[in-house]
């Protein structure tokens, strides 16, 4: 437990100047409680302008009938103990760090959740861990507004932000990646003493952050079938002339855009799907993976690659292996002999930033095309890239494999996160039992 702090000021004799003068400085007393006894720390600091006094000048500053010059230095020096007063209270369970930091004006990140989140977000290892720190900031700011600090956030602050949330129609995982960033940012702080420990407001008993379990969808092996010896030749796009276009010159334009939307319909359909197979094949290989595998990855039919998601978070580097079937080798022979990157989407003259945009629009380009197969197939609901690793988890889960197979052909780092992520894979089986039901 911790109480405000008293100001005052106090003459260093520690230390003598000429004349026998003394350097004035800012005593700040923390009371602090710890196993029930209080003590009372005491830190010094100094004040923005320089003052220097002999003792008796010192005994002279509090005297009714002071006048002169000691009677405007000791007018000033109240405006400092004003000023540290007025940060107190703006921060009552300041620690000793940031209130020098405070002091000193120095960049503190616990009173400024905006600089403390960019912190972060500065030193994340991906893009994509950088934007979910400015997404959560974006978000928090939205909520409490801009004023909001970290020492304000407490137990209650957190259920209402929750609730917010939800009301905003956010699920339950983007609250919680949210909040464990949230998280992060405090556990520095209090490290670095900013915060004291005591305002801490995670954990049990506190606020628990909630865990979300999506609903991943999943191909039936029906479906995958279908999807794998679809023909784009079988669904080409005809549709009846409308009678309001009279003349020929206006037919001619118009079934010349419709040859146009099949000729370039055609190859992307075949990209998407032939694209879509080897990421099943390669027990759901994920898009970004697939747009970093280089030609020297495959050896002796065999796939090898670390996944880009973890490379950098596990300190055992585990590569994931995967043997090359007929359609993965038709697959590369066609659309995946380019180089440096096999399927050409990126290369090396690129940043990261830039990459990440030209594999963003390799998966939004790739997810139209595979949901205009699905259309031309019957098959109901959204078909996404993901769709391919949410069909691989779910096909090997069914045959028997074991927990551990399944971790490293998904190439997750903890067998925890496999355990978690098959938990948003059986509501196809759940829709099975209760229509047996």
């Amino acid at each position: 437990m911790q109480v405000k702090p008293v100001i005052g000021l106090y003459l260093d004799i520690r230390y003598p100047y000429a004349q026998k003068k003394y350097k004035v400085k800012l005593r700040v007393t923390y009371k602090v409680f710890k196993d029930g006894k209080a003590t009372y720390p005491q830190k010094y600091y100094d004040l923005p302008k320089d003052f220097f006094f002999t003792s008796d000048e010192w005994n002279k500053l509090n005297a009714k009938d002071i006048r002169g010059s000691l009677r405007k230095q000791s007018e000033e020096l109240e405006g400092y103990k004003k000023m540290a007063r007025d940060l107190v209270d703006q921060n009552p369970f300041v620690t000793h760090t940031l209130f020098a930091a405070l002091w000193g004006k120095d960049f503190v990140m616990a009173t400024d959740l905006k600089m403390m989140f960019k912190h972060e977000e500065d030193k994340a290892r991906t893009i994509s861990t950088a934007e979910t720190f400015a997404n959560a900031y974006k978000s928090l700011v939205d909520f409490g507004g801009e004023e909001l600090t970290l020492q304000s956030i407490n137990v209650q602050v957190l259920k209402d932000y929750e609730a917010w949330m939800i009301k905003k129609g956010r699920s339950y995982s983007t609250i919680g990646i949210y909040l464990r960033n949230l998280r992060k940012v405090y556990k520095k702080a209090i490290k670095d003493g900013q915060v004291p420990a005591s305002l801490y407001p995670f954990g049990q008993d506190l606020y628990e952050i909630p865990t979300g379990i999506g609903t991943k969808k999943a191909l039936a092996m029906k479906d995958k079938e279908t999807l794998n010896n679809y023909n784009p030749d079988n669904h080409v796009f005809i549709p009846v002339l409308p009678d309001t276009v009279p003349k020929k010159k206006y037919k001619a334009t118009y079934y010349g855009e419709i040859g146009k939307y099949n000729k370039f319909g055609r190859p992307g359909k075949e990209k998407a799907i032939s694209q879509f197979m080897f990421s099943y094949y390669a027990k759901g290989m994920n898009f970004i993976d697939m747009a970093y595998l280089k030609p020297e990855q495959i050896q002796s039919d065999v796939l090898v690659f670390y996944r880009k998601k973890t490379i950098n978070t596990v300190k055992i580097k585990r590569p994931i292996v995967h043997p090359l079937n007929d359609v993965m080798k038709a697959v590369l022979a066609k659309y995946g002999n380019h180089k440096p990157y096999c399927f050409g989407v990126i290369n090396d003259q690129m940043d990261e930033a830039t990459k990440k945009k030209k594999i963003k629009q390799w998966t939004k380009t790739t997810n139209k095309w595979l949901n205009r197969v699905a259309s031309d197939l019957g098959i109901q609901g959204k078909i996404t890239t993901y769709t391919a690793r949410h069909t691989a988890a779910t096909i090997l889960l069914k045959a028997g494999a074991n927990l551990k197979y399944i971790q490293d052909s998904l190439g997750h780092a903890k067998l925890s996160t496999t355990e978690f992520y098959l938990k948003g894979l059986d509501i196809d089986e759940s829709r099975e039992f209760t229509n047996m039901m």
